[in-house]
């Protein structure tokens, strides 16, 4: 009949301190491999976002070069530009979707195309579900009916085939 616990501890002390020294090593390996696990996840994730931030960057330069962008040929001042970024982005985080008005109403305020591409520019980048979305992206993901609203607009000041139909 084997003995209880606490009559074989006393009986051998140093077998019970070994083995709770090896528990305790154990525990220690176990929080350690759980910790480099975290830290890994953690960098890895940023380490995602910073590359889908850099690449969007170079999507915005890359356009406006390609559709003959002229930072001196905007009529719009920075000032109202960081403006419009500013009521833009609050317009895309309203609590029951986006603010369409508002959307229309700083799009209406662009002059020509030198400003869409400074408000594209300074717009930059704005994280949805993870993801770094555009100004262009904002617009296309509202619907059909507001997109159409949004063409109509930058076709007047030439900016044409960035919104799907």
């Amino acid at each position: 009949m084997p003995l209880p616990i606490a009559a074989a501890a006393a009986a051998n002390p140093e077998l019970v301190n070994k083995a709770a020294s090896g528990i305790g090593k154990a525990v220690k390996v176990i929080g350690i491999a759980i910790g480099v696990g975290l830290a890994t996840f953690i960098i890895v994730k940023v380490v995602k976002k910073a590359k889908g931030s850099i690449s969007a960057k170079s999507d915005i330069k890359k356009d406006a070069e390609e559709h003959g962008y002229k930072q001196e040929e905007k009529k719009l001042k920075d000032s109202d530009i960081s403006q419009m970024v500013k009521n833009l982005k609050s317009a895309f985080k309203g609590s029951w979707g986006y603010d369409e008005d508002a959307i229309r109403g700083e799009l209406s305020k662009l002059q020509n195309k030198h400003d869409w591409y400074a408000l594209d520019e300074a717009f930059n980048v704005m994280e949805k579900d993870g993801e770094y979305w555009r100004l262009v992206d904002w617009l296309n993901d509202d619907d059909a009916s507001d997109r159409k609203t949004y063409r109509e607009i930058l076709d007047k000041i030439e900016v044409t085939g960035i919104l799907k139909l």
